[in-house]
């Protein structure tokens, strides 16, 4: 990176910029003068003085190429830059994104950033050029608050260059840019720190109307360029990325450090100093901005020949409108200026006083012949000479040069909103649609402007915003906000800010614009609300504030009030106001709605029918249990009675056994004692009587 702090240096990096894009900041210029110029469709080069149209033949200007950009401006311009910020990194979260966008949005507000992208829009489509610059000012005179501005760059083409081997369509890889300025001698006393004469600055082209009809005063210029830092930055153990400055604070504050990692990194801080030819006029200061506060807008970018180019609409459109008016002002001339109809005719053909009477009421005789009477030399008959007219070759060369004007611009018929016959609805929405595909370049231009100039201004707000601020809410109202958070330390509580914690990302895009996308969002909840009517009833806040209508934007607010105090609101989508209004309300007894005690006796009566169908369903899955479990008693008790009868009627059988038994052995005995009496005790015992008496016997041992 070059030497920015040395005066000498600067001025070779200037004319490198001069030597480097003044071809083409030469064409575009000429775009602008023939667009805003009187005379400015005109070529001079080939019908000024000397040529063979000069100043006393007529230079006519249909303006066609004009009305073709400006109704392509205008298809644009109807719409809405939409800027946003997005959540990209570990720490960050929704709630810091929401912060940055009620931030910058009022940012937009105060610098009335519509009509700068309006501006920068129109700028590029004629010329393809336009810058604007991110500025920390006052808020006004009797104020110590310093904020950011958006602030357009009038007359860019010859005011702004960038100096470096820059490559990007947002130039934010250039080294540095340089902005001139016409000031006065009292301006330059105010500025210079010395006191000596201003010594101007030189321009690209000399030649230029522009520079030659310039305002009085004195060319200076304001160097806004990139100094090298080495920063560090650190990473928690849950991924969140924190700055040097609330490490530093985490670390005072007692925090164990264990597990944070760290990396140095290169990055930049953006310096500005005024100088003029003879050298600088004050001191270098440091700015809040990372990136070169200077944004241009650039269609059609390109690196050509190691050369950067872009061109706007109208570039494409003026040579066929220059060759148009020059085409169109012969014929109006030559139209003009052509011979009238002639009758010539010798001096015998009127000698009678019935051929003068003829001619003399030639242009409103309706005989369909004429009679004469003869004539003594044939070539006094009467002959009408008819005018030359116009050469039918510029007829078709207008025809020729209105097609190039139409083919250039991308817009037919059906694009200017005129009736083709013989083509259907598609077939005309389809030419439209063209000539919008044409024009896309310019819209993809416009977002890329916009989306770096919030891209700058975040990062300046890292540095400048802290504590409590006003931002501008989703409804455009101001609303207060805290952007800061406390942390417990074991030396207490640290405050960090919560916008240098995380990365957050940041997209644009062009969009219908607000009365039209609320309209269509009416619409689309009108639509569901008469399939849907609950989701209307709970959505009823939106709705209405989707309505153009005056005092929608009151009733709307009246009825989230009542709807925040139904819980309908979720907490992710209240303001910061009505999260404090939330919690005091949760912490105070409250008097209850005679709805909300309604709706509440009823979900009541409604839980404790739920409970009774409970219960009674348990006490009947109960008594069911208990009688599976009496059934299942009675049947082993019914088992263990037939058990017991079983082994009683066992037991008896076994009883009545013995008892035979014994009664068998009873008789036996009996029958011993009777043989034995029958013997005698003390007589001989024949051998028949002795068997019998033995066989007895053992017939009583076997059985016992």
């Amino acid at each position: 990176m070059k030497n920015y702090e040395d005066h000498k240096e600067v001025l070779k990096c200037r004319e490198s910029a001069f030597e480097l894009e003044s071809e083409i900041r030469d064409k575009q210029r000429e775009c602008i003068n023939a667009f805003e110029m009187p005379g400015g469709m005109w070529d001079d080069r080939y019908s000024g003085e000397g040529t063979t149209w000069d100043a006393k033949r007529p230079k006519y200007t249909f303006d066609v190429a004009k009305k073709k950009v400006l109704k392509a401006y205008g298809e644009i311009a109807n719409q809405d830059v939409m800027v946003d910020f997005k959540p990209s990194g570990r720490g960050s979260s929704k709630e810091t994104a929401v912060k940055f966008k009620g931030l910058y949005r009022a940012v937009q507000d105060r610098s009335e950033a519509a009509d700068l992208y309006s501006t920068a829009l129109k700028r590029v489509m004629i010329g393809g050029f336009h810058a604007a610059m991110i500025e920390q000012d006052y808020i006004d005179d009797d104020s110590f608050d310093q904020e950011l501005f958006l602030r357009d760059i009038p007359d860019s083409v010859n005011r702004v260059w960038f100096f470096g081997n820059w490559e990007k369509a947002t130039a934010e890889d250039a080294d540095a840019v340089t902005v001139d300025y016409t000031v006065s001698d009292e301006e330059f006393k105010e500025i210079c720190k010395e006191d000596r004469k201003p010594e101007s600055l030189g321009c690209d082209s000399e030649d230029w109307n522009h520079w030659a009809q310039k305002r009085e005063g004195h060319l200076i210029s304001r160097l806004f360029y990139k100094k090298s830092v080495d920063k560090t930055i650190y990473q928690l153990p849950d991924g969140t990325v924190i700055s040097e400055e609330d490490f530093e604070k985490l670390k005072a504050g007692g925090l164990p450090m264990e597990g944070v990692e760290s990396r140095k990194r290169k990055a930049f801080k953006v310096c500005v100093r005024y100088y003029d030819n003879k050298g600088w006029l004050n001191d270098s200061e440091e700015t809040v901005f990372e990136y070169l506060p200077v944004v241009p807008c650039m269609p059609n970018f390109n690196i050509v020949n190691n050369m950067p180019i872009c061109y706007g609409k109208f570039q494409d459109l003026l040579d066929p409108q220059r060759a148009h008016n020059f085409l169109a002002s012969r014929i109006m001339y030559d139209t003009a200026l052509a011979p009238k109809p002639k009758i010539w005719v010798g001096k015998s053909g009127i000698s009678s006083p019935n051929a003068q009477s003829k001619l003399k009421t030639y242009n409103n005789n309706s005989d369909p012949v004429f009679v004469h009477d003869g004539f003594d030399n044939p070539y006094d008959v009467p002959q009408s000479v008819e005018s030359s007219g116009i050469s039918p070759a510029l007829n078709v060369a207008v025809q020729l040069t209105r097609m190039g004007l139409d083919d250039a611009s991308g817009q037919s018929g059906a694009s200017d909103g005129l009736a083709m016959a013989n083509q259907s609805g598609d077939a005309i929405s389809l030419l439209q649609k063209k000539g919008d595909v044409v024009d896309l370049e310019y819209a993809k231009a416009l977002v890329r402007f916009a989306k770096q100039l919030a891209k700058v201004s975040m990062r300046a707000m890292q540095k400048l915003y802290s504590g409590r601020k006003t931002i501008n809410n989703e409804s455009g109202e101001p609303e207060e906000v805290r952007l800061d958070r406390e942390v417990m330390t074991p030396n207490g509580i640290v405050v960090i800010n919560d916008l240098t914690i995380g990365s957050y990302d940041v997209v644009s895009d062009v969009v219908p614009r607000t009365e039209s996308m609320r309209r269509e969002a009416a619409e689309a909840i009108e639509r569901i609300g008469a399939v849907m009517p609950d989701v209307l009833m709970r959505n009823r806040d939106i709705f209405l504030g989707s309505i153009d209508a005056p005092g929608m934007d009151k009733l709307a607010a009246r009825e989230r009030r009542s709807m925040l105090e139904q819980g309908l609101i979720p907490e992710d989508e209240m303001t910061e106001q009505e999260k404090q209004i939330a919690a005091q309300k949760s912490q105070q007894p409250q008097q209850p709605d005679p709805m909300q005690v309604l709706a509440m006796a009823t979900a009541q009566a409604e839980v404790e029918k739920a409970q009774a169908q409970t219960a009674k369903v348990q006490v009947e899955a109960q008594t069911a249990m208990v009688k599976a479990e009496q059934a299942q008693q009675k049947m082993e008790f019914e088992q263990a009675i037939q058990a017991q009868q079983l082994a009683d009627q066992k037991g008896k059988d076994s009883l009545d056994q013995q008892a035979q038994m014994v009664d068998i052995l009873n008789k036996m005995a009996d029958t011993l004692n009777k043989l034995r009496e029958a013997s005698g005790a003390e007589a001989i015992v024949s051998p028949a009587v002795a068997e019998a008496y033995s066989e007895t016997a053992n017939a009583m041992a076997d059985m016992q």
